[in-house]
């Protein structure tokens, strides 16, 4: 080259860092040109670190300058040249790339302003502060992925995207779905139908088999509802799950109401499919917009089962609240600490000719049912049990039964109720408890109070009850007892069961305690052990049989018996309406309940007959009743004025009377009164023992002999 000749050169201006790094004369100049900014300035805080900050009493100076420099450097534009730097090297978006592809999280307030998004790419994620509004319940996690041909976009569980190659998933913490993650507004204004069809539709399709468990698919979901409430507006939430039977599925309420309005027929139709459904502090409501709405209409042959409620209420207005239907189970159901305060037809019902005997099982533990309508009405099946629960404001309008059982012929191990230790307000005479069909029927109500209402007048017919078996076991134990029994039969019978009544209270008399009504042999007995009447005048025990005896007697007549053998011969059909009598005096009995204590006083009145003629005051014709005859000495009362005989004439029925009476009138009533004055029940006030051995046997009074004097029934007109 020539001494003239002039060389370019390209010289390059060292950014201000590269030169401060250079004027320490630290790093070789080639060290300098090869490392990255990044490296310089990890070098440079080292630098700071092991040299300059340990003899900065020695380099006071040096530090200044070097603070001096940090504080007038322009950091934005180091940044944003070392920026571009990386755009143009292509470094800065592979970074991004990198960026996007990790499990790094982007923030979006609703789900509308996350569908908005166009910078997701495959493998994203992205949160949610709720779902149609911030803070509204429905905050959530999903994972941007890129569709498939299976998925369904139901802006749910997957939710669409701008770019439609895309999808957001929902990610499901702990397997718990939460009703508002998936739109569902909880305001009773907006109809969350579809989030509920589309939940029970998801959690049926999601489960795992179980070969330890009897139906072997098991839910793997909780379902989870925020506190609102919750507008149902489409009945069969369950119309689309999963055509098999799955196991154990758990709803937690929060104290929720789902609010059923506007449809006709059933909230959920259980058919065949969940045989374990758990649901925990949820309030079902019914408006009262007149639709003959069922909440859970249950079929089964064999699947629908085990069904418990825990701290949930039912009310609003319902044809039935859980209906049974099917061939087979639909057993297990348990209701803990729930309140029933709706009204219905029925709150659990199955009708016999689409019910079962197979169904059973039904347990109620610390209820409150406040309201007036039925409860249970089971016609077939049954075993139902109720422990400690409160029955409040029972006053409805029109007579309603509490519990209605059977129909006939149940199988064996199934007609069972036992109520221990429940609380019964009955506000009106319609408000009755027990109708019992069973046949066979084991019935015991244990330490419950029927009094609360016990000043009102008496119920009739409370405690209805009729049997065509022999084997019934109908028994109210340590009960305050409120109401009239009511016992028929509609079929002959081998022998007589009995409705017992141990160590109770009774609010009413003895004469208003039970009704029979029958055409047949041997219709169930009232048997009293140990109890009392508060409306007696004394505070006697009565330990006594109480008894409908005779096919040929007059119906509605209540007897009284203290001990009887199998009926004897004497019936008759022809005087059956004439012989009445009626209770009047309270008793005390013997020790072994057959027999009367010595010197115990019974008071008994029979219907003689009426005064047919009189030929003088003293002197008086009766149509006599042919199973009680006129004896000597025998108390008698006309019309309420008491008298004795004094002399008979049983061909013409002509009583002397022992004293004058002027007040003699055709037609007047003549009645026995008959009392016991001596051991072992003779009846009739008289010196001889002839006119002292009287029984009611049979339903019919007549003159016994010596040997049978221990057989006494005696009897109350109704």
């Amino acid at each position: 080259m020539a001494i003239n000749e002039v060389t370019s050169i390209d010289v390059k201006t060292l950014p201000p860092f590269k030169r401060l790094i250079m004027t320490l004369g630290e790093l070789p100049t080639s060290y300098l040109e090869s490392m990255t900014y990044a490296e310089l300035l990890m070098w440079f805080c080292n630098f700071l670190q092991e040299k300059v900050l340990p003899t900065i009493n020695n380099n006071a100076d040096a530090l200044q300058d070097v603070i001096t420099y940090l504080e007038n450097i322009d950091l934005q534009d180091e940044v944003n040249n070392k920026l571009d730097e990386m755009a143009e090297s292509g470094q800065l978006q592979e970074i991004i790339a990198d960026y996007l592809n990790s499990k790094a999280v982007f923030g979006f307030d609703t789900v509308a302003d996350m569908k908005l998004a166009t910078n997701f790419v495959n493998g994203s994620y992205a949160e949610t502060l709720g779902y149609h509004a911030k803070n509204d319940g429905g905050s959530a996690l999903y994972k941007i992925r890129n569709i498939t041909n299976n998925d369904v976009v139901d802006e749910m569980f997957i939710v669409e995207l701008a770019n439609d190659e895309l999808i957001a998933e929902l990610v499901i913490k702990n397997n718990v779905i939460n009703a508002k993650q998936l739109g569902a507004y909880g305001d009773n204004t907006h109809d969350d139908s579809l989030v509920f069809k589309r939940i029970f539709e998801y959690v049926s399709y999601n489960y795992f088999y179980d070969s330890d468990i009897t139906t072997n698919y098991t839910f793997k979901n909780t379902i989870e509802i925020p506190n609102g409430n919750y507008l149902i507006q489409n009945n069969n939430l369950l119309a689309n799950i999963q055509n098999h039977s799955i196991f154990n599925l758990i709803i937690n309420g929060n104290y929720s109401k789902l609010i059923f309005d506007g449809f006709t027929g059933s909230a959920f139709v259980n058919d065949d499919k969940f045989a374990g459904i758990e649901f925990n502090d949820l309030i079902f409501v019914s408006t009262n917009d007149s639709k003959e709405r069922i909440l859970f209409d249950n079929y089964s042959t064999g699947q629908t089962q085990n069904l418990k409620y825990n701290n949930c209420s039912f009310s609003g207005t319902w044809k039935y609240v859980n209906k049974l239907t099917g061939t087979n189970n639909n057993s297990e159901y348990l209701f803990n600490e729930c309140t029933m305060n709706g009204s219905w037809t029925s709150f659990l019902y199955d009708e016999q000719a689409t019910s079962s005997d197979q169904f059973l099982n039904y347990w109620f533990n610390n209820c409150r049912y406040w309201c007036s309508s039925n409860w249970i009405n089971i016609k077939k099946g049954g075993h139902i049990v109720l422990n400690h629960c409160d029955i409040s404001g029972y006053q409805p309008s029109v007579d309603t039964y509490l519990y209605e059982f059977g129909a006939g012929s149940v199988s064996d191990g199934v007609s069972v109720f036992i109520d221990d230790g429940s609380r019964y307000e009955l506000k009106t005479s319609h408000a009755k408890v027990l109708y019992s069909f069973w046949d066979n029927g084991l019935i015991h109500f244990d330490n419950c109070d029927f009094s609360s209402q016990q000043g009102n007048a008496q119920i009739d017919k409370c405690f209805r009850i009729k049997s065509n078996t022999d084997r019934d076991t109908i028994r109210f134990t340590n009960c305050k007892m409120y109401g009239k029994f009511y016992i028929e039969t509609a079929a002959n019978k081998t022998f007589t069961s009995e409705v017992v009544l141990e160590n109770c209270d009774i609010s009413k008399t003895i004469s208003d305690l039970v009704e029979f009504y029958t055409d047949y042999t041997n219709t169930p007995a009232l048997r009293l052990i140990n109890c009392m009447f508060r409306g007696d005048a004394t505070n006697v025990k009565y330990n006594m049989l109480l008894k409908r005896n005779n096919a040929n007697f007059n119906k509605n007549v209540l007897h009284r018996n203290v001990y009887t053998f199998d009926p004897g011969g004497l019936t008759s059909s022809t005087l059956k309406t004439y012989y009445k009598p009626y209770y009047l005096e309270s008793v005390a009995f013997g020790k072994d309940h057959r027999t009367y204590d010595n010197n115990t006083t019974i008071k008994v009145k029979c219907l003689l007959g009426t005064i047919t003629a009189s030929s003088d005051t003293t002197h008086i014709t009766v149509s006599e009743n042919d199973f009680i005859h006129f004896r000597k000495d025998m108390n008698i009362e006309i019309n309420g004025r008491a008298n004795k005989v004094s002399n008979t004439n049983m061909n013409t029925k002509v009583i002397t009377l022992t004293t004058a009476d002027s007040s003699i009138t055709l037609g007047e009533t003549v009645y026995l009164i008959a009392y016991t004055i001596q051991s072992n029940a003779y009846f009739g006030q008289a010196t001889s023992e002839e006119h002292m051995h009287w029984k009611l046997y049979n339903d019919l009074l007549y003159e016994a002999s010596a040997s049978t004097v221990g057989e006494l029934m005696y009897e109350i007109l109704e």
